[in-house]
């Protein structure tokens, strides 16, 4: 288990990226892991730098630099059908994606290290089917396996 940082995984159904953002956000706060304005400085740098990546199973990775995280965390939503983020590589464009991983991360270096760790995974389509596979109640466990 990954010591480093807390993993909540959950499934819901969401129509937005805004949507999908305000949930793992609440999910966080719910779990004392961040504060109220958490999911707002979110929101906000999702509209200035978005985040959905066109890798070989498209994802998100919504995460700001946020002085209300009171612990590591992520928060990795599964999507019952895809939801469209504006493209980090491209801010005109959108991708259609069924993960949203949302990072909490306080330290700098170690939010770059998540970031890489995550870039790995999504990396890996045998891993993301996997993600996408799995029981919701084991889905947390799965995520800190990869990480």
């Amino acid at each position: 288990m990954n010591n480093k940082f807390k993993v909540i995984a959950i499934e819901k159904k969401v129509t937005t990226s805004e949507e999908a953002i305000k949930v793992c956000g609440a999910t966080l706060e719910e779990a004392g892991l961040v504060d109220t304005e958490f999911v707002n400085a979110c929101l906000t740098r999702e509209k200035e730098f978005p985040t959905g990546i066109a890798s070989i199973k498209p994802v998100a990775i919504p995460h700001c630099k946020h002085d209300g995280i009171k612990q590591n965390s992520i928060c990795l939503l599964r999507t019952e059908t895809p939801v469209e983020f504006y493209r980090m590589e491209d801010p005109e464009e959108t991708v259609k994606v069924n993960l949203i991983f949302n990072l909490a991360i306080k330290d700098s270096k170690e939010h770059l290290e998540v970031l890489q760790q995550l870039i790995q995974l999504i990396s890996n389509e045998a891993m993301v089917e996997e993600l996408m596979a799995v029981k919701e109640e084991n889905l947390s466990q799965k995520l800190e396996l990869y990480l």
